[in-house]
């Protein structure tokens, strides 16, 4: 009978620590807050490390607000019924910024006008520390140690490189840039130039120099550049229409060889990959390949602007990914998921009166811990802010 009973006993803890276990494991966001703003949102970045949310809203681009990740707002510019701002860039630790603000087409047009653009550096504690009268697309540095400013589509002129303290380290025309992404580590920039289908090239800041390595849509970079991950995305049809072999998919190393082919995006300390199929997903140790999972999700299309919305996200070490879609083995209404590569896990939400046509604006922190996503529509913007763990 003691032997039994003591059977009996080990089944029940053994089963309890199971239990235990699943619940401990299991991948259960929770929703912090959530907020309408009265406008559609043009632009919004987001710090990886403090989660501060900062972006561009009203009829005529002309207010500028950061809200923190206990959904408080923080600081606010505008609105300036005479400038308009067409992007910002916010440091991973949400105290640094940059934005470029410019006259309105309407003031433009007026005779004798004065052109008054100019790069705007912030510290939130500190105030502005400097402007410059250059006019410019501009990104910061993920430490907010330099500032590549750059000339927007159908403008054209040099693009610049900056330190913190206004120094040019750097100034060439290059082409009209449509995307920019920093490496983790700042060392390298990612940009694409403007045209029928981009080129990506690679930006060495140490050494100023760049090098050619694709051709499509910037999905991810690895820290020094080691890795990109590039995407023919919505120009494809063009492709199509010339009757032409559109260029690999995939991850290419720095010298620009396809290390990886196909639809993937790469976590930024460069071990996991996540690659995408017409009817699933599949995640990958992108050293040996391996498979470590595969899910029955099919990924929306890549936006046609990326700069404004991407719809999938990975964290940096590459356990939390986040993607806009659809499952393909059961009706389902979630059209956002969220994965936890390390346990295996799935999580799904349904995001109401979402559209692939909508801005999207989807970020997760450098260490998963929480989820941004913002639906930007012609009369009003909605921003969920979930933490993870």
């Amino acid at each position: 009978m003691k032997i039994k009973s003591k059977l009996v006993f080990f089944i029940l803890i053994s089963l309890m620590l199971v239990t235990i276990s699943q619940l401990s494991s299991a991948l259960e966001p929770e929703l912090l807050w959530k907020k309408e703003i009265p406008s559609k949102t043009h632009h919004v970045s987001f710090a990886k490390q403090s989660g501060d949310v900062i972006f561009i809203h009203g009829d005529k681009k002309n207010r500028i607000t950061l809200i923190d990740k206990d959904g408080e707002t923080r600081w606010q510019w505008g609105p300036d019924l005479e400038l308009c701002v067409l992007d910002i860039s916010i440091s991973n630790d949400g105290r640094y910024f940059v934005f470029n603000s410019a006259y309105q087409l309407w003031v433009r047009m007026e005779k004798g006008a004065r052109y008054k653009d100019y790069i705007h550096y912030y510290d939130r504690t500190k105030g502005e520390l400097w402007k410059e009268n250059i006019f410019g697309s501009s990104c910061i540095s993920p430490e907010g140690k330099y500032v590549f400013i750059t000339s927007p589509p159908e403008w054209g002129g040099p693009s610049i490189l900056l330190d913190s303290n206004k120094k040019n380290l750097w100034k060439e025309d290059i082409g009209e840039i449509e995307d920019v992404v920093f490496s983790a580590d700042s060392n390298y920039i990612a940009y694409s130039v403007s045209q029928f289908s981009p080129e990506v090239y690679l930006f060495n800041i140490n050494e100023k120099n760049y090098k050619k390595i694709g051709i499509g849509d910037i999905t991810s970079i690895t820290n020094n550049g080691e890795y990109v991950g590039i995407e023919i995305g919505n120009h494809l049809f063009g492709y199509e229409f010339f009757k032409k072999y559109p260029p690999k998919e995939g991850i290419y190393n720095k010298e620009g060889n396809l290390a990886f082919e196909g639809k993937n995006t790469i976590s930024e300390n460069g071990k996991i990959v996540v690659s995408h199929f017409e009817n699933r997903i599949e995640i990958r140790n992108f050293l040996s390949k391996e498979k470590i999972k595969e899910f029955s999700i099919q990924r929306w299309e890549y936006p046609k602007y990326p700069t404004y919305g991407r719809v999938n996200q990975v964290s940096y070490d590459g356990r939390y990914i986040a993607i806009f879609g659809k499952r393909t083995d059961k009706n389902s209404s979630s059209n956002l998921f969220l994965i936890d590569t390390q346990e295996g896990s799935l999580w799904e939400e349904t995001i109401e009166n979402v559209g692939k046509n909508d801005g999207i604006s989807l970020f997760l922190t450098g260490d998963g811990k929480f989820l941004f996503v913002g639906i930007s529509k012609e009369e009003k913007s909605t921003f969920y802010f979930y933490q993870i763990y």
